[in-house]
């Protein structure tokens, strides 16, 4: 049983057991000054318009307010997706041409090489969406939502079977992270094939709605959200993310100017001064290790290479 405030009676939750204690409640109604604000509802799916909004919101604040997170226009890499066109075209933009883009952060999953020294030409001419496994043409949606023109996927944007072009662009993987506008994570997708835009993977508990006749606000119990941000040491597998489970995406998240997170629960957003999940239980000021007394804000590559270097050798 819950306690909702000092008027409220004691609350029955049917699925509360010992086996799995977490409950959150949540008012509906936040006008209510004398009710703790606890969180707030999450839409049920991640393609909703609340979830659009939430991305829109945080990418354009943060653009706006926050002088941290600022950059010049980025130089482009040496391939890109340009999606603002019909049909979609993989470019390469002319040396120190500079622009807005986004990056995808995924597992493969042992799908097979998008492009080869094969499709290379013909993917400069066309590259058809139809063609493109779920998680891209998600990636591709998101971005059009911010109003992006071009992205950045690895097995698309690096000539798979051309070990030169594969050395030459590795090199650059770091830089051209942090350089994007915005990171997408596909945190809970399996792999390439499997969308992160069509339901949450991870549902706890179903919400339910709480009859509290002496309170004038609505109340929303449900089992608590574990994944992503709220995952800890005791969380079980299927709480944390699947991408979270890959070490070597670990730069692409920490050198991020900015990052969006579809994790199996509900969208989360961290960039260099705010770090907050949709359904509002957490903000916080986020910290790099990356940054110290000797390395700028604008250069957290360099020392992470160096980190890398100092490690692996």
């Amino acid at each position: 049983m819950i306690g909702l405030s000092r008027n409220s009676p004691w609350v029955i939750i049917p699925w509360y057991n010992r086996e799995q204690p977490n409950i959150e409640v949540f008012a509906l109604d936040t006008s209510d000054e004398t009710l703790p604000q606890l969180g707030c509802e999450v839409p049920n799916r991640p393609d909703s318009q609340m979830s659009f909004e939430f991305l829109k919101t945080s990418y354009n604040s943060c653009r706006e307010n926050h002088p941290k997170c600022r950059q010049s226009l980025a130089v482009l890499p040496k391939r890109v997706i340009d999606i603002s066109t019909t049909p979609l075209r993989l470019v390469e933009p002319t040396s120190g041409t500079r622009g807005t883009y986004a990056a995808l952060s995924y597992r493969w999953g042992g799908w097979k090489s998008f492009t080869t020294t094969k499709t290379f030409d013909s993917l400069k001419k066309e590259i058809a969406y139809e063609s493109m496994p779920a998680v891209f043409q998600d990636f591709i949606r998101v971005a059009r939502e911010l109003s992006i023109d071009y992205i950045w996927i690895d097995s698309v944007c690096i000539i798979q079977d051309d070990m030169d072009d594969w050395a030459e662009e590795a090199t650059k993987m770091a830089e051209i992270y942090e350089n994007a506008s915005i990171v997408v994570a596909a945190s809970s997708a399996p792999n390439p094939g499997a969308s992160f835009l069509r339901n949450w993977t991870y549902s706890p508990l179903p919400a339910i709605p709480l009859n509290l006749a002496e309170s004038g606000s609505k109340f929303i119990a449900r089992g608590k959200l574990n994944c992503g941000f709220h995952a800890s040491t005791r969380s079980h597998e299927e709480e944390i993310d699947l991408l979270d489970s890959r070490g070597w995406t670990l730069q692409e998240k920490v050198l991020a100017r900015r990052w969006i997170s579809y994790s199996a629960s509900e969208l989360q957003w961290k960039c260099r001064t705010l770090a907050s999940c949709q359904c509002q239980k957490l903000s916080w000021v986020p910290e790099s290790f990356l940054v110290d007394s000797e390395t700028s804000e604008h250069n957290q590559h360099a020392k992470w290479q160096l980190m890398i270097d100092e490690y692996t050798t």
